[in-house]
């Protein structure tokens, strides 16, 4: 891997179509090379725990969204089932 750089396309500001990635390759994965950014497991890790601290977030708003709107639904199917 000397003197090779990582095999990823990136956009770079001010730029319409990707180029290639300007690091260092320091690991290699299914035989490319890539920087320690682009590395397909360390995206994946990222990405991953990204993704459960957004679950988290939705779920905790969600939980509170519907605990504040239960009383008014029962309102509203009181009214419906009294008429």
């Amino acid at each position: 891997m000397t003197g090779q750089n990582c095999c990823e396309s990136v956009y770079r500001a001010g730029m319409f179509r990707p180029g290639k990635c300007a690091k260092r390759a320091t690991k290699e994965h299914n035989g490319k090379p890539y920087c320690s950014l682009h590395y397909p497991p360390t995206v994946a890790a990222k990405r991953d725990e990204r993704s459960a601290k957004w679950a988290a977030e939705y779920a905790a708003k969600n939980a509170a969204a519907k605990k504040q709107a239960w009383p008014l639904v029962q309102a509203w199917r009181d009214s419906i089932l009294e008429a």
